[in-house]
């Protein structure tokens, strides 16, 4: 996963793109349905493709 290569927690994700922890956690964990603008902050966060972070 992503967040554990780059040693972070999911409280520092949720910080640095202003979302709510819980958020971080449904994304990470397949819950649920998330918006497009949600998915784009995170693959320019990590700086990856929409593909590595879906295969993540």
């Amino acid at each position: 996963m992503l967040r554990f290569m780059k040693n972070l927690t999911q409280k520092e994700v949720a910080d640095a793109l202003n979302m709510k922890v819980a958020t971080i956690s449904r994304i990470e964990n397949n819950i649920g349905d998330h918006r497009m603008t949600t998915i784009k902050k995170l693959v320019d966060f990590y700086g990856v493709t929409l593909e590595e972070l879906i295969k993540s």
